[in-house]
């Protein structure tokens, strides 16, 4: 019964949004990643972090905060940057 109410609750929000362009909401999800010295596991994470598929309205952002690595982690990073493109992984 729940599932009916949410998809209910969709159909709404969508109806409404197409009536009122600026009743349009778009909701960012920003995924915060630590990173020191993880050029083993880094791409990994941000690979399976892209993967995910979001629900229509929902945007992502990853956030790499990089506290001074000495290997090729932020290097990684930026790879990923340019293959993703800037507005989705900042560091």
């Amino acid at each position: 019964m729940q599932a009916g109410n949410d998809q209910s609750l969709n159909t709404d929000m969508r109806d409404q949004a197409q009536r009122n362009p600026l009743a349009r909401t778009e909701v960012t999800l920003s995924v915060v990643v630590p990173l020191y010295n993880e050029e083993d596991f880094i791409q990994t994470v941000l690979d399976r972090v892209m993967a995910v598929k979001l629900p229509d309205g929902l945007e992502r952002e990853i956030v790499v905060v990089d506290d001074a690595s000495t290997d090729s982690s932020a290097a990684i990073v930026e790879n990923v940057m340019i293959a993703f493109g800037k507005m989705n992984v900042k560091c």
